[in-house]
């Protein structure tokens, strides 16, 4: 049963270790966000989309090793890490730390999301007024993202200028 500990103090070290990658890009994102840098936030995102891969590949074995342990411990098979800490008798300090760490960085990540999910929103708002006052037409972002514009009938700042 320490081999399955140690396995699993691993894949919370690679998984932390990922998000913290993904928390560096979201403060460089939001810096492209600001600069207006589209080429930028692409080669970020590119690089966000293989490092979720990576997350995701460790998260499913870091789940098998879970299941695994749950079950030795009568915990079922699907256990919290909590769980495993709680009944444990194995020296589980390390993966207590290690589940802290873990929380911090990702409540980090989440709140440099929110940050920059509504600096999108703003800049797609200025977009849309810009849109707006030269052109008459007012946008409307699908759940797909794609622009779904109207136009209005009255007359817009284009129409006054010319």
């Amino acid at each position: 049963m320490e081999r399955d500990y140690e396995q699993l103090v691993q894949y919370l070290k690679d998984e932390e270790q990922f998000y913290s990658e993904l928390l560096e890009l979201s403060f460089q994102k939001k810096k492209s966000i600001i600069a207006n840098d589209v080429d930028t936030l692409n080669f970020i995102i590119e690089k966000e989309k293989n490092i979720v891969l990576n997350i995701s590949n460790i998260e499913k074995s870091r789940t098998r090793c879970t299941t695994n342990i749950g079950r030795r411990l009568n915990l079922g098979d699907a256990p919290t890490l909590t769980q495993i800490i709680d009944v444990s008798e194995e020296d589980v300090l390390e993966l207590k730390t290690l589940l802290k760490e873990f929380k911090k960085t990702l409540t980090q990540v989440k709140t440099e999301n929110l940050i920059n999910n509504d600096l999108v929103k703003d800049q797609l708002g200025f977009i849309d007024s810009f849109k707006s006052a030269f052109f008459g037409s007012q946008s409307n972002y699908g759940i797909d993202g794609k622009d779904v514009t109207t136009k209005r009938q009255n007359v817009n700042l284009l129409d006054r200028m010319v």
